[in-house]
């Protein structure tokens, strides 16, 4: 289940807000964020939910298990917490960067570059 989070992060990278690399939100606004250095990646849920949508994956079970596996920091029963992105707080459910090291053995070094990754590709 989280290389679903992952895969459409990386899916949807140049919407994702980084407060190290502030430019102007794009067109839609932004999909979530992810800091170079970070270590979480949020994604505003609407944006999450209409990607599952239109791939056909139910987005409540999938929330289930990302919460009950602990992969993702939930305040309340909406799946989010507030995250700042740009000069808003938007709800966003919130994934540790341990958790995509830690389950999927991705790379640290990838998670916390990813636009120096994408660029080098």
């Amino acid at each position: 289940m989280l290389h679903i989070v992952l895969d459409l992060a990386l899916l949807n990278l140049d919407r994702m807000y980084d407060i190290r690399n502030p430019v102007r939100a794009p067109d839609g606004g932004w999909w979530g964020r992810w800091d170079t250095d970070g270590t979480e990646i949020a994604i505003v849920p609407d944006r999450f939910k209409a990607e599952l949508d239109d791939r056909g994956i139910e987005w409540m079970p999938i929330m289930r298990r990302l919460k009950i596996e602990s992969w993702a920091t939930m305040t309340d029963s909406t799946w989010c917490s507030p995250v700042r992105i740009g000069d808003q707080r938007k709800r966003c459910a919130r994934f540790p960067m341990e958790a995509f090291i830690e389950a999927l053995d991705a790379n640290p070094n990838t998670l916390r570059e990813p636009r120096a990754r994408a660029r080098a590709l």
